[in-house]
Protein backbone atom coordinates (compact mmCIF):
# COMPACT_ATOMS: atom_id res chain seq x y z
CA UNK A 1 0.00 0.00 0.00
CA UNK A 2 2.84 2.15 0.78
CA UNK A 3 3.94 2.02 -2.45
CA UNK A 4 0.94 2.54 -4.55
CA UNK A 5 0.21 5.78 -2.53
CA UNK A 6 4.28 6.85 -2.94
CA UNK A 7 3.71 5.89 -6.90
CA UNK A 8 0.77 8.35 -6.66
CA UNK A 9 2.74 11.12 -4.72
CA UNK A 10 6.24 10.92 -7.22
CA UNK A 11 3.40 11.40 -10.08
CA UNK A 12 1.73 14.23 -9.05
CA UNK A 13 5.05 15.75 -8.15
CA UNK A 14 6.56 15.35 -11.68
CA UNK A 15 3.10 16.33 -13.23
CA UNK A 16 2.78 19.10 -11.16
CA UNK A 17 5.63 21.30 -12.84
CA UNK A 18 4.66 19.70 -16.43
CA UNK A 19 1.43 21.37 -19.08
CA UNK A 20 -1.05 22.35 -16.58
CA UNK A 21 -4.55 22.40 -17.96
CA UNK A 22 -6.40 23.45 -14.41
CA UNK A 23 -9.10 21.84 -14.93
CA UNK A 24 -11.84 21.23 -12.42
CA UNK A 25 -14.43 18.53 -11.94
CA UNK A 26 -17.12 18.35 -9.26
CA UNK A 27 -19.78 15.72 -9.41
CA UNK A 28 -22.54 14.45 -7.20
CA UNK A 29 -22.68 10.47 -7.32
CA UNK A 30 -24.58 6.95 -6.21
CA UNK A 31 -22.14 4.35 -4.81
CA UNK A 32 -23.81 0.65 -5.48
CA UNK A 33 -22.11 -2.65 -5.15
CA UNK A 34 -23.28 -4.01 -8.15
CA UNK A 35 -21.78 -4.20 -11.48
CA UNK A 36 -22.92 -0.49 -13.42
CA UNK A 37 -26.36 0.22 -14.81
CA UNK A 38 -27.69 -2.59 -13.31
CA UNK A 39 -29.00 -1.64 -9.48
CA UNK A 40 -30.04 1.99 -9.23
CA UNK A 41 -31.38 2.09 -5.85
CA UNK A 42 -31.22 2.73 -3.46
CA UNK A 43 -28.67 5.64 -3.22
CA UNK A 44 -25.91 5.96 -1.39
CA UNK A 45 -24.81 9.59 -1.72
CA UNK A 46 -21.09 10.69 -2.96
CA UNK A 47 -19.16 13.31 -3.70
CA UNK A 48 -16.47 13.99 -5.90
CA UNK A 49 -14.13 16.43 -6.97
CA UNK A 50 -11.30 16.45 -9.44
CA UNK A 51 -8.57 18.22 -10.68
CA UNK A 52 -7.00 17.88 -14.41
CA UNK A 53 -3.19 17.66 -14.46
CA UNK A 54 -2.22 17.68 -17.64
CA UNK A 55 -3.47 16.82 -21.47
CA UNK A 56 -2.30 15.67 -24.35
CA UNK A 57 -3.24 16.22 -27.91
CA UNK A 58 -5.86 18.78 -27.83
CA UNK A 59 -8.06 17.35 -30.46
CA UNK A 60 -8.71 13.98 -29.22
CA UNK A 61 -8.01 15.20 -25.45
CA UNK A 62 -5.90 12.51 -23.39
CA UNK A 63 -6.06 14.14 -19.66
CA UNK A 64 -4.60 13.01 -16.37
CA UNK A 65 -6.63 14.15 -13.56
CA UNK A 66 -6.10 13.53 -9.97
CA UNK A 67 -9.43 12.69 -7.77
CA UNK A 68 -10.66 13.12 -4.10
CA UNK A 69 -13.97 11.93 -2.94
CA UNK A 70 -16.25 9.91 -0.82
CA UNK A 71 -19.42 7.78 -0.27
CA UNK A 72 -21.71 6.60 2.33
CA UNK A 73 -23.17 3.35 2.45
CA UNK A 74 -25.33 2.81 5.37
CA UNK A 75 -24.98 -0.78 5.64
CA UNK A 76 -21.69 -1.35 4.40
CA UNK A 77 -18.76 1.00 4.78
CA UNK A 78 -18.06 4.57 4.13
CA UNK A 79 -15.53 5.26 1.63
CA UNK A 80 -12.95 8.22 1.44
CA UNK A 81 -10.22 8.11 -1.75
CA UNK A 82 -7.50 9.67 -3.39
CA UNK A 83 -7.10 8.46 -7.07
CA UNK A 84 -5.17 9.49 -10.39
CA UNK A 85 -6.97 8.73 -13.47
CA UNK A 86 -5.99 8.76 -17.27
CA UNK A 87 -8.75 9.58 -19.43
CA UNK A 88 -9.18 10.01 -23.66
CA UNK A 89 -12.31 12.10 -25.11
CA UNK A 90 -13.95 11.08 -28.61
CA UNK A 91 -16.29 13.64 -29.93
CA UNK A 92 -19.50 11.78 -31.23
CA UNK A 93 -21.38 15.03 -32.51
CA UNK A 94 -20.43 18.84 -32.61
CA UNK A 95 -22.61 19.23 -29.01
CA UNK A 96 -21.70 15.72 -27.74
CA UNK A 97 -18.49 13.46 -26.81
CA UNK A 98 -17.85 10.32 -24.45
CA UNK A 99 -15.20 9.89 -22.54
CA UNK A 100 -13.06 6.65 -21.87
CA UNK A 101 -10.87 6.78 -17.97
CA UNK A 102 -9.28 4.10 -16.19
CA UNK A 103 -7.31 4.65 -13.16
CA UNK A 104 -5.68 3.52 -9.89
CA UNK A 105 -6.04 4.92 -6.22
CA UNK A 106 -6.33 4.78 -2.66
CA UNK A 107 -9.74 3.95 -0.05
CA UNK A 108 -10.33 4.25 3.57
CA UNK A 109 -13.43 2.68 4.58
CA UNK A 110 -15.28 2.91 7.66
CA UNK A 111 -17.80 0.53 8.89
CA UNK A 112 -21.06 2.96 9.27
CA UNK A 113 -21.68 1.62 12.66
CA UNK A 114 -20.39 0.70 16.26
CA UNK A 115 -17.63 -2.07 16.08
CA UNK A 116 -17.26 -4.69 18.75
CA UNK A 117 -14.58 -7.46 20.12
CA UNK A 118 -14.37 -10.39 22.11
CA UNK A 119 -12.72 -9.55 25.16
CA UNK A 120 -10.27 -13.06 25.78
CA UNK A 121 -9.78 -12.91 29.10
CA UNK A 122 -14.15 -11.77 29.65
CA UNK A 123 -15.63 -13.37 26.90
CA UNK A 124 -17.83 -10.59 26.82
CA UNK A 125 -18.51 -7.86 23.47
CA UNK A 126 -16.81 -5.35 24.06
CA UNK A 127 -17.18 -1.46 22.03
CA UNK A 128 -13.78 -1.50 20.29
CA UNK A 129 -12.11 2.22 18.10
CA UNK A 130 -12.38 2.24 14.17
CA UNK A 131 -9.36 2.92 12.35
CA UNK A 132 -10.87 1.52 9.45
CA UNK A 133 -9.13 -0.06 6.55
CA UNK A 134 -7.05 0.40 3.75
CA UNK A 135 -7.65 -0.42 0.34
CA UNK A 136 -6.36 -0.51 -3.40
CA UNK A 137 -8.47 0.50 -5.87
CA UNK A 138 -8.69 0.41 -9.52
CA UNK A 139 -11.33 2.10 -11.97
CA UNK A 140 -12.54 2.14 -15.33
CA UNK A 141 -15.24 4.58 -16.67
CA UNK A 142 -17.35 5.50 -19.63
CA UNK A 143 -19.03 9.16 -19.60
CA UNK A 144 -20.78 11.43 -21.99
CA UNK A 145 -19.95 15.19 -21.77
CA UNK A 146 -22.12 17.90 -23.62
CA UNK A 147 -19.84 20.21 -25.16
CA UNK A 148 -20.33 23.77 -25.97
CA UNK A 149 -18.47 27.00 -25.84
CA UNK A 150 -19.26 28.06 -22.13
CA UNK A 151 -16.44 27.55 -18.98
CA UNK A 152 -18.70 24.60 -18.00
CA UNK A 153 -19.57 21.58 -19.23
CA UNK A 154 -22.26 19.11 -17.78
CA UNK A 155 -21.25 14.97 -17.58
CA UNK A 156 -22.71 11.73 -16.71
CA UNK A 157 -20.67 9.15 -16.02
CA UNK A 158 -20.67 5.75 -14.84
CA UNK A 159 -17.41 4.01 -13.30
CA UNK A 160 -16.74 0.45 -12.11
CA UNK A 161 -14.61 0.24 -9.42
CA UNK A 162 -12.47 -2.68 -7.92
CA UNK A 163 -11.76 -2.32 -4.26
CA UNK A 164 -9.28 -5.12 -2.55
CA UNK A 165 -8.93 -6.58 -0.14
CA UNK A 166 -12.81 -5.76 1.01
CA UNK A 167 -12.80 -8.14 4.15
CA UNK A 168 -11.88 -10.99 5.77
CA UNK A 169 -11.64 -14.11 3.08
CA UNK A 170 -13.16 -11.73 0.54
CA UNK A 171 -10.71 -10.48 -2.07
CA UNK A 172 -12.60 -7.82 -4.14
CA UNK A 173 -15.80 -6.40 -3.79
CA UNK A 174 -16.80 -4.52 -7.08
CA UNK A 175 -18.53 -0.96 -6.82
CA UNK A 176 -20.62 0.79 -9.28
CA UNK A 177 -20.55 4.60 -9.09
CA UNK A 178 -23.04 6.85 -11.65
CA UNK A 179 -21.80 10.36 -11.17
CA UNK A 180 -23.52 13.61 -12.57
CA UNK A 181 -21.36 16.54 -12.51
CA UNK A 182 -19.89 19.68 -14.28
CA UNK A 183 -16.15 19.84 -15.70
CA UNK A 184 -14.81 23.81 -15.42
CA UNK A 185 -12.52 25.64 -17.04
CA UNK A 186 -10.95 27.50 -15.05
CA UNK A 187 -8.65 29.01 -17.41
CA UNK A 188 -11.77 30.20 -19.32
CA UNK A 189 -13.05 32.38 -16.40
Amino acid sequence: MRLLLTFIFATLVLLSSAQQKGDLSIALMSESIAFPLTRLAPIHPGAEVGYTLYVWDQRTPRVLNVYMGGYHHERVENGIFLRVEQSHQFGLTDWLATNLAYGLGYMHTFYPGELYEVNPRTGEFEKINQLGRAHALATVGIGFTWVNDSPVLPFVRQDLALETPFANGIPVIIHSFLKVGVNVKLQSL
